[in-house]
C-alpha cells in the first residue's frame, strides 16, 4: 500500500473495490479496509495500481490547479503595473499642462 496517498484518495478507492467507507473515516481505518478487502487479497497489484492512479491524478489537477492561480497572480500584476503606468502619463500630463497655462509660474519655480 503506497504510503502517500491521502484520506480522500483512500476512500475513493475503498469504494471502486466494493467496500463501504465515509467522510468520517481516518486515514488508517481506510488502509485497513483496503488492506482487508477480497479485491486487496485476491489481487494487490490491481489495487495499488489503481490506487497511484488515483493518486497521480490528483497531483496532475493539484498542479493546475497551482499553475492557474500563479497565471492569475501574474495576470493581476500586469494590471497593476498598467494602471500604474496611466497615472504616471496622467500626472506627466498634467504638469504639462500646467506649465502651457502659466510659463510664468514654471520659470518662477526654477529661479
Amino acid at each position: 500500500m503506497l504510503p502517500f496517498a491521502r484520506k480522500e484518495e483512500l476512500r475513493v478507492v475503498a469504494e471502486e473495490i466494493g467496500e463501504t467507507a465515509t467522510l468520517e473515516m481516518k486515514v488508517a481505518d481506510l488502509r485497513e479496509i483496503i488492506l482487508g478487502s477480497k479485491a486487496y487479497k485476491n489481487d494487490p497489484e490491481s489495487v495499488n495500481n489503481f490506487l497511484s492512479l488515483i493518486v497521480e491524478a490528483g497531483k496532475r489537477k493539484e498542479e493546475q490547479s497551482d499553475n492557474l492561480e500563479f497565471e492569475k497572480i501574474k495576470l493581476e500584476k500586469a494590471k497593476l503595473e498598467v494602471q500604474l503606468e496611466l497615472e504616471r502619463i496622467s500626472l506627466e500630463k498634467a504638469k504639462i499642462e500646467s506649465v502651457r497655462i502659466d510659463p510664468d509660474a514654471s520659470n518662477a519655480s526654477g529661479n
